[in-house]
């Protein structure tokens, strides 16, 4: 259950090995808001065995996947890429930041702003 506004495609899932797998704990951790102590959301709780298989899934892509390959300039595409998509989810990632910390609502577009430009 994302919190509304918040567009995440599975919550009750974790990214490892280049797929949405179910979390080995099984459980998942509530979102409070940290204004109204209102449950908001909630997602998928990883545990040691995930943090492992996650691990151990990105030193396998690193040594045997293509970007340790890529030229400099085409990993840099990648990366602008994905810098362009953080800034069309600008506004959305401001609400979330401000319904995780409970910060100002003014002051979210500077924190999110500021992330994107040192991604």
């Amino acid at each position: 259950m994302a919190p509304a506004g918040i567009q995440i495609k599975h919550c009750d899932k974790v990214w490892i090995d280049g797929a949405w797998v179910a979390a080995h704990s099984g459980r998942m951790i509530e979102l409070i808001s940290p204004n109204s102590e209102a449950v908001i959301g909630a997602v998928a709780e990883a545990d040691e065995a995930d943090m492992d298989a996650a691990a151990a899934a990105a030193r396998k892509a690193f040594d045997h996947g293509p970007w340790g390959q890529m030229a400099l300039n085409e990993r840099l595409g990648y990366l602008r890429a994905m810098a362009d998509h953080l800034r069309g989810r600008h506004e959305e990632l401001a609400l979330a930041w401000t319904l995780q910390v409970g910060g100002l609502s003014s002051f979210a577009g500077h924190m999110v702003g500021g992330s994107t430009m040192g991604f």
